[in-house]
């Protein structure tokens, strides 16, 4: 799932059948797959708003 995610946010065009069977075969179901898209993009957005914005990092991200 991590693997796909990753996948998704660096290169969406390069997912295949393989790597949504993949998931099915752990037991995902459609709506969950869309769930981990939409989540990937999302932070891809957030990367790129916080980035644009020169956004300083949160200080409770410093103490983990």
């Amino acid at each position: 799932m991590i693997l796909f995610a990753v996948k998704c946010s660096r290169n969406p065009q390069s997912l295949t059948d393989d790597d949504y069977d993949n998931l099915r075969r752990h037991g995902l179901q459609q709506s969950e797959i869309v769930e981990i898209v939409g989540m990937s993009a999302l932070a891809v957005y957030a990367n790129i708003m916080a980035d644009a914005t020169a956004m300083d990092p949160d200080e409770m991200f410093t103490s983990i």
